[in-house]
């Protein structure tokens, strides 16, 4: 009983540190992910920090194209020899706006794509890392189960081991005991000196009774 509360302790305790470190791991990947998007978050900034100087270049050469446009108005007495130059003007601001524009919407949408690309990388990758730890997590929790297996088979083959040299033990001290039952030390007197002789006589079954473990010590203490 007691090894077997021994070995669920073990058990438990070994379950308890493989949730540890699951739990460890688990918010070191969230730490990383959230990183991840943190950069992701600085890139889309940086970004549209660029597009917002664009915009605000595309907004001054509107502004000074109003500007021209509005001298234009003022000076109508110059407007026949005006107008030629002033539709060149307007002709090249559209191009340059409309090719701003595009390379603006290329740019943005292969930094969109490339960004896509390497987001679904980094989730594969990372599926693979998690995939990876937990299969080293669960071949090291199994190897522990099979430790912990192997230590209780080997403290019940000692158990067991230990029952049987005391069963040994056991029969050795009966098989003494009989055997001591079975002569009992009978004293005559001697014919020539007078003194007791102490003769060892074998009796028969009809004769023996049994003799405690009390007895046979107090006959080796007293010789």
């Amino acid at each position: 009983m007691r090894q077997q509360q021994e070995w669920q302790s073990r058990m438990e305790q070994t379950q308890s540190e493989f949730l540890a470190q699951e739990r460890l791991a688990s918010m070191e990947r969230e730490r990383r992910r959230e990183q991840r998007d943190l950069d992701a978050r600085r890139q889309i900034q940086t970004f549209t920090d660029r597009l917002l100087v664009s915009e605000n270049a595309r907004l001054e050469a509107q502004r000074r194209a109003d500007d021209l446009e509005e001298r234009r108005s003022q000076t109508s007495d110059r407007k026949s020899r005006d107008l030629e130059p002033f539709s060149e003007i307007e002709r090249l601001r559209n191009e340059l706006q409309n090719s701003e524009k595009q390379r603006l919407e290329s740019e943005f949408a292969d930094r969109w794509q490339q960004r896509e690309a390497e987001a679904e990388a980094e989730r594969v990758r990372w599926a693979g890392e998690m995939k990876n730890d937990w299969i080293s997590q669960m071949a090291t929790l199994q190897q522990r189960v099979q430790e912990v297996e192997a230590e209780r088979e080997r403290e019940q083959e000692s158990s067991q081991n230990m029952q049987r040299f005391q069963a040994g033990q056991l029969r050795y001290l009966r098989t003494t005991l009989s055997q001591v039952q079975g002569a009992r030390v009978v004293a005559h007197p001697d014919s020539a000196t007078g003194n007791p002789v102490s003769d060892i006589v074998t009796l028969d079954a009809a004769t023996l009774h049994p003799i405690s473990i009390s007895e046979i010590e107090e006959r080796r203490q007293w010789g």
